[in-house]
């Protein structure tokens, strides 16, 4: 997994599932990922409840059990699942980022802008993904003057960025930013 290798991963994790009934780890979330690909939200969820919330699983299992619960229509779950983040210092801008997200694919524009507007308070703003998400967020809300400000303010603070020029480049050549989630 660590070298992006799913098709193995996931091999590995069949075996260590099937050799260990008992295991509530990577294998648990490497099946859970794998049934996310293929639409099965019913079975990756049964996966994810498998995971212990140790190590990266912390942040993991609520924010894919979150986007489970979406993939299933369940808008209100997948943002109750994120409550999880509150346990543990450090995951405001994250969860705010993530409800950001939920929100906007499932089509609350005003709920999108308050928590992409919170995300932007914390370190969130030093990501580009984040800013590539807010940006088309922002453009796809027609406010393409304030994405062009948001990926310029960007670009000044991480001149060296090539995501932050492609993301300009996108903007003012093309009038449109590829989204970063879209369903």
């Amino acid at each position: 997994l660590g070298n992006g290798d799913m098709d193995r991963a996931l091999k590995r994790a069949l075996e260590i599932s099937e050799k260990n009934g008992k295991d509530t780890g990577a294998a648990q979330l490497i099946l859970a990922i794998d049934r996310i690909r293929a639409g099965d939200f019913e079975k990756a969820r049964a996966y994810l409840s498998n995971t212990k919330p140790t190590g990266f699983n912390i942040l993991l299992k609520p924010v894919l059990t979150s986007w489970v619960y979406l993939g299933e229509g369940k808008t209100d779950l997948a943002a109750k699942s994120l409550d999880e983040l509150d346990k543990y210092d450090g995951f405001k801008a994250l969860k705010s980022y993530h409800l950001a997200l939920l929100a906007d694919v499932s089509g609350d524009a005003a709920l999108a802008k308050t928590q992409y507007e919170d995300a932007f308070k914390g370190p969130a703003g030093r990501a580009v993904r984040f800013v590539q998400s807010y940006g088309g967020f922002l453009k796809k809300q027609g406010n393409a003057d304030a994405a062009l400000e948001l990926f310029q303010n960007y670009r000044n603070r991480f001149p060296a960025s090539p995501s932050a020029n492609r993301l300009l480049s996108e903007l003012t050549e093309k009038q449109s930013v590829e989204p970063l989630v879209s369903n």
